[in-house]
């Protein structure tokens, strides 16, 4: 089976129980498309998780790439981070990378390199076929994404963009999952339940905001939720 999961934000202990609603095991694929990282308690810890699993896929979103603009220059504590890293930590503060920083920096080196590592090899999309369908899954959706336009001609700044219609149809033969766009921005009455757009998919149930971490099976289109 296949999942596709967002908007975990550090909270591994409700990520568990998810894994164990599904029933999620080493046959299974998961791929998570951002919001991994930041605002909760165990962001580090987490990532240290799914660096050991084979059959989790990452992508990156705002926090993760934040993340790795930043943490890269902390790893020896000794050294002072060029300038414009200050700049870039403050940004990455301000969308709730603080206890994530603060984290890391309780590791010892090896362990910050190794977080390192994971988050500067985090791409900006997957895809998985599945049931006959092929997905394209992201954290946002280029502006200009459309049917006979290349994904690799899109930069980073367009895989994060969350200013689209999940309902204005993109790719005709393509089912586009975001986990980046919150629910709550185009369905205020169910917030905290999966939108299946007309041609986006939104899974960002708002866990952050009171909401829930959602799971959608790539297989059947079972959606589940925790807490």
């Amino acid at each position: 089976m296949t999942y596709v999961v967002s908007g975990i934000n550090g909270e591994k202990e409700l990520f568990n129980d998810l894994l164990t609603q599904i029933d999620f095991r080493d046959r299974d694929e998961m791929i998570i498309a951002g919001g991994i990282i930041d605002y909760g308690g165990d962001s580090v810890a987490l990532i240290q998780d799914l660096s050991m699993r084979d059959n989790v896929f990452p992508v990156a979103g705002p926090n993760e790439l934040a993340a790795a603009k930043v943490l890269p220059y902390c790893v020896d504590p000794a050294k002072k981070p060029p300038q414009k890293v200050a700049q870039a930590t403050r940004d990455w503060f301000a969308i709730g990378g603080k206890s994530t920083f603060e984290q890391f920096a309780a590791l010892d080196r090896e362990d910050r390199e190794a977080v390192v590592d994971y988050l500067s090899d985090i791409p900006f999309y997957e895809t998985a076929t599945v049931s006959g369908k092929y997905h394209l899954i992201m954290s946002g959706v280029p502006e200009g994404l459309r049917d006979g336009c290349g994904i690799e001609t899109f930069t980073e700044a367009d895989f994060l963009n969350t200013d689209f219609d999940p309902d204005e149809i993109r790719l005709s033969t393509t089912v586009i999952i975001s986990g980046g766009k919150p629910v709550e921005d185009v369905c205020p009455d169910e917030p905290d339940s999966i939108y299946l757009g007309k041609g986006v998919t939104l899974i960002n149930c708002g866990l952050i905001n009171g909401g829930r971490l959602a799971a959608l099976r790539l297989n059947d289109g079972a959606v589940f939720y925790v807490p």
